[in-house]
């Protein structure tokens, strides 16, 4: 699992990837997921982008290629995923 404050993800998203963590044009699909803040339960099948963006904005954390390994995705949204 990764957490990235907001203040570090700058040198890692390209401008059009911080349009869409800003508020751009809803969710992007994509392979990876992010909690939703409860701790419990997370999105998926996001963009990574989307997933930095949304654990920045809920103070959770986001996976891609771990996403197999971590406790707050529920079996379905694992085997969404491919797990």
């Amino acid at each position: 699992m990764s957490k990235i404050s907001f203040g570090n993800i700058k040198g890692m998203l390209s401008r059009d990837e911080m349009r869409q963590v800003k508020g751009g044009s809803g969710w992007t699909s994509g392979s990876c997921a992010f909690n939703s803040g409860n701790g419990y339960s997370g999105i998926v099948g996001v963009s990574i982008s989307n997933a930095i963006g949304g654990s920045v904005h809920n103070d959770s954390y986001w996976c891609c290629d771990s996403c197999c390994d971590v406790g707050w995705l529920t079996m379905g949204q694992k085997a969404y995923l491919g797990c």
